[in-house]
């Protein structure tokens, strides 16, 4: 038994090595998006904006900074979206390569709010 033992432990080492050479390849097909998100007047960074590819599902709030990061996007142009209330919306197409990092940054505009008028009777 102390043997049959040693060759499971030994299959499981080999296995862990063999995945740790195997992981970083999968990674290396698919690529990001990386940037920062300031207000376009003031240039100050804009903290925990939607940052979103919308046909992927993919998505992140801006830090404190303005930066954001969106991963695993796979290879192929897509269309990236900024979103926070009180800011008009922005959108750029960008092309995302396996194994590398796109820079998206984004300069986006206050838009006052309108509120709809409610009728009670």
């Amino acid at each position: 038994m102390g043997t049959h033992r040693t060759r499971f432990t030994g299959t499981l080492g080999a296995f862990a090595i063999m995945m740790s050479l195997v992981a970083p390849g999968l990674t290396a097909q698919t690529g990001s998006v990386a940037g920062r998100i300031v207000d376009a007047q003031s240039g100050q960074s804009i903290a925990a904006a939607q940052v979103f590819i919308s046909d992927l599902d993919i998505g992140v709030l801006s830090q404190q900074n303005g930066s954001y990061i969106l991963l695993n996007v796979p290879p192929g142009t897509h269309s990236v979206t900024v979103q926070l209330i009180g800011y008009r919306e922005a959108s750029q197409d960008v092309t995302v390569t396996a194994g590398q990092t796109v820079v998206a940054d984004f300069r986006i505009s206050q838009q006052a709010l309108q509120l709809d008028e409610v009728i009670v009777t």
